[in-house]
């Protein structure tokens, strides 16, 4: 699989591993569920013919945007932004998310502090306690 995923960026002319992270690893069930928390939601980004395209749960998008800040040179501040916004959207359908979480996961805590900072800047509030 990393061989194919290499041949593809390669094709592509993105940086080597670009196509694989922690995210693709996941198990058939984690799938499943993802699949389900995006059908439930229902919130269509494309829908053509016999083509409907859904957004991913947004604990989802957080998580892979948080994933990447360790390993961003460039665009370490762009993902921090992006995973800020997921972050907002995440506090106001439910409580700030909670460090013990993130720890759990076992995302890097300099992300999420980075992250809970651009945050703080728009919301003046933490949205990582």
């Amino acid at each position: 699989m990393d061989n194919a995923s290499d041949r593809v960026t390669a094709t592509m002319g993105a940086p080597p591993a670009w196509f694989r992270n922690r995210n693709t690893a996941f198990t058939q069930t984690v799938r499943y569920q993802l699949f389900d928390e995006a059908t439930a939601a229902d919130q269509v980004l494309f829908r053509h013919g016999g083509l409907t395209v859904l957004a991913p749960p947004l604990r989802y998008s957080f998580s892979t945007s948080l994933d990447r800040i360790p390993g961003a040179v460039a665009d370490r501040r762009r993902h921090a932004g992006n995973a800020a916004t997921y972050l907002r959207q995440l506090v106001q359908a439910q409580d700030p998310v909670p460090r013990t979480e993130i720890i759990r996961l076992q995302y890097d805590q300099d992300a999420a502090t980075l992250v809970d900072n651009v945050y703080q800047v728009s919301h003046l509030a933490a949205g990582i306690v």
